[in-house]
């Protein structure tokens, strides 16, 4: 399988959206030591899910779709994919 990630539903921390201005998103993704959970979960639970995590003060961004087509890519506003 691969993934279609969303690059507007990627979370940019706004000092990185100030700094890196156009770039934001690909020094997110692949800048610096921090660390993140990257995990799926069936769209018919997503909502239950972050439902639970809210009660716990966690937050989880949803950032994607796993699909069948094979790869990673990122996926733009009007269909765009690269």
């Amino acid at each position: 399988v691969g993934a279609c990630l969303e690059h507007s539903a990627i979370p940019v921390h706004p000092l990185v959206k100030k700094y890196q201005e156009g770039q934001a998103v690909a020094f997110t993704m692949g800048g610096g030591d921090d660390y993140e959970l990257c995990f799926t979960v069936p769209a018919q639970n997503e909502k239950k899910l972050l439902a639970s995590l809210e009660k716990i003060r966690l937050s989880c961004f949803p950032i994607g779709q796993i699909e069948e087509k094979t790869g990673m890519r990122m996926c733009f506003e009007g269909g765009d994919i690269r």
